[in-house]
């Protein structure tokens, strides 16, 4: 089971200790067929779907379609299978049988996806970012609160993500739960 002290941290670094978003995941997780990492959860219960330094959007359920993580989940498991049947050349491993990528965030194009394998508990599942022209696939082993952390205090540098993060203040945006 990973750390989940990533979830407290950037609970505290955005300043949202005392913000409680109600969330119902019942949806999603009736739609993905498997819980949902219970610290990303915990994130989420703070910020629901929200905008990080004007760049990271965070997902969670929402109302809006735009930022509703269950409706993210659906767009993009249609795409890749809409780009699978007309042989655009993706990494295979990634969808080789009891493998999925499950996404929960974005900068701009660039997507940040849980790696939920069959077998492996949620809590337990790393996360793959995949860049806009599908060329950059990278592997992090870790959770989805640690990585989104690690992009904001820059301790991940990957193109494009360099530029936009490693202040020293955050901010944060909220869609729809003001």
């Amino acid at each position: 089971m990973r750390s989940h002290n990533y979830a407290e941290r950037l609970i505290d670094v955005l300043g949202v200790t005392q913000r409680v978003v109600p969330c119902s995941w019942d949806a999603v997780e009736e739609a993905i067929g498997q819980p949902i990492p219970g610290d990303y959860k915990t994130f989420i219960g703070h910020t629901g779907s929200a905008c990080i330094d004007d760049r990271l959007c965070v997902f969670g359920p929402n109302p809006s379609e735009s930022v509703d993580i269950g409706h993210m989940i659906e767009s993009l498991d249609q795409g890749w299978q809409y780009l699978r049947e007309n042989d655009v050349d993706l990494p295979e491993e990634f969808f080789a049988e009891g493998r999925r990528l499950i996404t929960f965030a974005a900068v701009q194009e660039n997507y940040f996806f849980w790696d939920a394998r069959e077998g492996v508990a949620p809590d337990d599942w790393g996360v793959v970012i995949v860049d806009a022209d599908l060329e950059g696939w990278h592997e992090l082993d870790m959770s989805a609160t640690e990585c989104i952390y690690k992009v904001m205090v820059r301790e991940i540098d990957i193109k494009p993500f360099g530029q936009f993060f490693g202040r020293t203040e955050h901010d944060i945006g909220f869609f729809g739960t003001e």
